[in-house]
């Protein structure tokens, strides 16, 4: 892998709306514990019946969505996610010098409810899993409601490559890696591990720009 395989390589800003969220979620539920042994020929089964409750305030740090509808390279995209939101740095304009940078076309209010819904999603299910020690548990009731929630709209970094292979076929892979990481996503004809490190020492690392209102929209 080497700069002369690379025919296209493009620094490009991708627009994404960050979430953080307190979510107060409780879940009621019937516990079974069955236990069972044997002393000599004869077996004995052991059943106990628990009243479940669990309550609690859980914390959501920086569910991604993305905001660009037309995002052709969505999938190799998402797959170079996490990104390092705490790295994230207040937009500059002359951060975008030599770089590409997409316009979000999904504003927050349309995929809010589909947040919302995954956040008492994944609470109730982090409840249910506190859950655990019982054969079985039914009548499993669940309740969450979300307490506070900030939105961030942030531009992620990645690097967009067409790459050629130097063999005789001189086949073409595409392939994104994350800016800020390293982490590699698409059609690779070299181990991922392998290119990772290798394209490190390739391409500048890229800052992750949190936009204040106003600002790219």
């Amino acid at each position: 892998f080497n700069k002369d395989q690379i025919d296209k390589l493009t620094g490009v800003y991708f627009p994404y709306w960050a979430t953080d969220a307190e979510v107060d979620g409780a879940m009621q539920a019937n516990g079974t514990v069955i236990r069972i042994w044997r002393i000599g020929d004869i077996e004995y089964t052991e059943t106990k019946q628990f009243a479940v409750s669990r309550a609690g305030k859980l914390s959501f740090k920086e569910l991604v969505k993305n905001a660009l509808s037309k995002n052709t390279q969505q999938k190799m995209v998402e797959g170079v996610q996490p990104f390092p939101l705490d790295k994230a740095i207040d937009f500059k304009s002359q951060y975008l010098a030599g770089f590409q940078a997409e316009k979000r076309d999904i504003e927050y209010e349309a995929i809010k409810s589909q947040i919302q819904s995954e956040l008492k999603d994944y609470s109730e299910k982090l409840l249910k899993d506190t859950a655990n020690g019982y054969t079985t548990l039914t009548g499993v009731r669940t309740s969450a409601s979300i307490t506070n929630e900030v939105n961030n709209y942030v531009l992620l970094p990645v690097w967009l490559v067409t790459y050629r292979s130097n063999d005789s076929s001189k086949k073409v892979y595409y392939y994104a890696m994350n800016g800020q990481t390293g982490k590699v996503s698409g059609v690779l004809p070299i181990s991922q591990k392998k290119l990772g490190l290798t394209a490190l020492g390739i391409f500048a690392g890229l800052a992750i720009l949190f936009l204040i209102g106003g600002y790219l929209i």
